[in-house]
């Protein structure tokens, strides 16, 4: 398990130290991870608009106004990764193009034996 920055106890995988309360930079391996999700392509849109309201009200770089520039830092850096995971999730194009990814395999842009422009027999 990582240590905490600044009081080097065991951090666990929380957003925040349980001994001494700082906040700890992000660690997910990937979106879903991070939200506390299951990987797939199905998902509850509430579930995850209800994840976005209570994580950004509690890592919101606002709430950080005064902390120590590495919760600063960190702050944002969970902000950014929480919007990037929102929006690309929210997608349901971007959210299969994300799975994908994740088992190192790509969208194709056109379906396999067509091509990606009209033929003159549409015109």
């Amino acid at each position: 398990m990582p240590s905490c920055w600044s009081c080097d106890a065991d951090a666990g995988s929380t957003d925040t130290c349980p001994a001494c309360g700082k906040l700890q930079p992000p660690r997910a391996a990937d979106y879903f991870a991070y939200l506390g999700l299951p990987r797939g392509y199905h998902l509850d849109a509430e579930a995850l608009s209800g994840i976005m309201r209570d994580r950004s009200r509690r890592l919101h770089p606002d709430r950080f106004a005064k902390a120590d520039p590495r919760e600063k830092s960190y702050s944002l850096q969970h902000t950014t990764f929480l919007n990037d995971a929102v929006r690309t999730l929210k997608d349901p194009q971007r959210r299969a193009e994300y799975l994908l990814s994740l088992y190192g395999l790509k969208a194709a842009t056109t379906a396999p034996g067509r091509s990606s422009t009209p033929s003159s027999s549409w015109r």
